[in-house]
């Protein structure tokens, strides 16, 4: 069966982030009918309410721990942190001390939902670890001409080993982490398989995240579908991250080898607004979110 998924955030639009389970019951309806079977809980986990939804009306979830590891992301932009702003700072600050115990404390409160099929230990954290960045060859590259989103990488999987031998070690290693929170995963949970959503998988591959996964999301990056299963044919790839457009679809159809994908989003939702005001949120989503719908109008 494939994966016919989309991503959501925990707010309800105009409701807010306290969500009434009938707003919820009402917008998986609408999500079902329209053929999704599963749900990605992006980017921290789901709440009891949801996830008793999910158990009761068949969905299969990805519940996610974490939006960000060791190093920040500046969170107006995703990105590695571009000035330093505890605003707009997540729960790296916290990161050390308390990703553990709150991971766990998310396992053995969620464990027994059996709508859950995977954990996702991370969301695009590749930005934030600048020696994994500079790896790929698609920035500070002053000789590659693509566009990231739709070529393939410029750097072969030798080049890519190469950049990682010679480019400085930092204060973390990706790879180190990745597997350190596999493991605390699989402590309490061998059931469920454990996957990460991965913004820069042609070096990911190489750095030791992916050893760490049972299944490699690949976020944006439905062209490399080929290049990964050929160069890594023993690694399970998925999309976990995907733009809501039909030919994103059709890749996954065509490939046996690729399980599924989650659309990028659901539903309309609050924030990334990128100063956008009076809009407060992003129109991503399959399903409008009423608050952006009127916002759209003014």
């Amino acid at each position: 069966m494939k994966i016919k998924g989309v991503c959501l955030h925990h707010d309800g639009g105009m409701v807010g982030a306290a969500v009434p389970d009938d707003v919820w019951r009402r917008r998986l309806t609408k999500l079902k009918k329209a053929g999704c079977n599963a749900i990605r809980i992006s980017h921290n986990p789901g709440s009891e309410a949801f996830l008793n939804l999910c158990d009761e009306m068949g969905f299969l979830v990805q519940d996610e721990f974490f939006d960000e590891w060791d190093n920040p992301k500046d969170k107006r932009k995703n990105m590695n942190e571009q000035s330093v702003d505890y605003v707009t700072r997540g729960y790296t600050e916290h990161f050390q001390e308390w990703a553990e115990k709150d991971l766990k404390n998310t396992i053995l409160a969620h464990r027994n939902h059996p709508s859950i099929i995977q954990w996702s230990i991370g969301n695009e954290i590749e930005w934030t670890y600048p020696r994994n960045t500079d790896a790929t060859g698609f920035f500070n590259n002053m000789g590659w001409q693509g566009n990231y989103f739709f070529s393939e990488p410029p750097f072969t999987p030798e080049q890519i080993k190469e950049q990682l031998k010679t480019l400085p070690k930092e204060k973390y290693d990706i790879g180190k982490t990745a597997q350190k929170l596999a493991k605390w995963t699989k402590e309490l949970d061998t059931t469920r398989y454990v996957t990460a959503n991965c913004i820069l998988p042609s070096a990911s591959h190489l750095s030791g995240y992916t050893d760490a996964l049972d299944v490699v999301g690949y976020s944006y990056r439905r062209v490399i579908y080929d290049y990964g299963h050929k160069n890594y044919p023993n690694e399970v790839i998925m999309g976990t991250e995907n733009l809501p457009q039909w030919h994103e679809w059709k890749a996954v159809m065509e490939r046996p080898f690729i399980s599924g994908l989650f659309l990028w989003t659901g539903i309309d939702y609050m924030g990334e607004s990128n100063g956008g005001w009076p809009k407060k949120g992003t129109n991503s989503g399959l399903l409008n979110s009423e608050v952006l719908k009127k916002l759209r109008t003014i």
